[in-house]
């Protein structure tokens, strides 16, 4: 079995349900906390994903970076350049959609590599009725992007794990495109 290992980032605005996400991937509960704790620092945690059709298991060291103002310009300090993204919104806080182009602006000013493979997550999917930001307006800000993406629900613990597995495949293939490009030098 191969082994890989990278670093994902989760970022977003400040409420999404970026540390609630990463909590509920390396540790289900059985009752969602409703308590809000703001984010102060980066928060490592480590998800693996094991890709049996391919024989690999990619383990991501996953960090969870503050949403507040006061640390989106310390990005590139805290986290250098990620393998992978994961930008995460609120499906009810358009605010919280319309700060994704800043976002996506972090993580492409310090690229020093090609395209980072990353997601954009639509939370908090089970508040239908406050809903302000639509399906089809994310995808296709997402197709815009070039990068896929998913609907869910921390909360309800729904689809979860589908953008994970999408990124460790996607992590996958960059790896063997490598791979085979250091081949062809020896």
């Amino acid at each position: 079995m191969l082994y890989l290992r990278g670093k994902c980032v989760i970022i977003g605005a400040q409420t999404v349900g970026k540390t609630s996400l990463s909590y509920a991937l390396v540790a289900p509960r059985k009752e969602f906390p409703h308590i809000y704790q703001m984010t102060i620092v980066p928060e490592l945690t480590v998800r693996n994903t094991i890709l049996q059709d391919i024989d690999a298991n990619v383990e991501f060291l996953i960090y969870d970076y503050p949403g507040c103002s006061i640390h989106f310009d310390q990005f590139a300090k805290y986290i250098g350049t990620p393998n992978v993204f994961v930008l995460v919104f609120d499906v009810t806080d358009r605010s919280s959609f319309t700060a994704c182009k800043s976002w996506m602006e972090k993580i492409n000013s310090g690229e020093k590599h090609p395209k980072i493979p990353g997601v954009l997550i639509g939370n908090k999917t089970d508040l239908v009725f406050r809903r302000k930001v639509e399906e089809d307006e994310a995808r296709n800000y997402a197709e815009y992007l070039g990068i896929k993406y998913y609907e869910l629900s921390v909360k309800d613990a729904r689809n979860l794990l589908e953008p994970f597995i999408s990124l460790a495949r996607e992590y996958y293939e960059l790896y063997q495109i490598s791979a085979n490009k250091f081949k062809e030098l020896l």
